[in-house]
């Protein structure tokens, strides 16, 4: 970002110098380093895919098994309100548990705060699905 305000300063310290000259030869792209598109990037782009979601799988296979070993720390909600339904045993059925779950019971059970943030994350699935999928196609 700040290698982008710099270059973005140093077009407009260019253009303010040279009066004379319609417009800048360089673009900010140029000015920041930054390159086009070229081979072997789409291999890079996939090593990055795959270790992101390798990243993101271990996380939800870490908190799924931390789960099950410590149910006095991840279910203390469930003991002290009485939760509607307790999620099923197994490593990964609370995930289909939770999406299910109505947002009026999130607030029931938990805090407005947590029942806007599912609302906040809804609207945004909706909106790039919306902007996401004509792009695509």
């Amino acid at each position: 970002v700040m290698a982008g305000i710099e270059a973005l300063h140093l077009l407009q310290d260019q253009n303010s110098s040279n009066t004379s000259q319609k417009s800048s030869s360089a673009t900010v792209a140029e000015v920041a380093g930054v390159r086009k598109n070229a081979a072997g990037d789409l291999a890079a782009c996939i090593i990055a895919l795959a270790t992101n979601g390798a990243i993101v799988l271990v996380c939800v296979l870490v908190a799924a098994y931390l789960r099950q070993q410590m149910p006095s720390m991840y279910e203390h909600n469930m003991a002290v309100h009485k939760t509607l339904l307790p999620p099923p045993d197994g490593l990964s059925a609370w995930i289909h548990h939770c999406w299910d779950l109505p947002v009026d019971a999130i607030i029931k059970y938990s805090t407005l705060d947590h029942g806007m943030l599912i609302e906040f994350m809804l609207l945004a699935m909706r909106i790039m699905q919306a902007v996401g999928v004509p792009l695509v196609i």
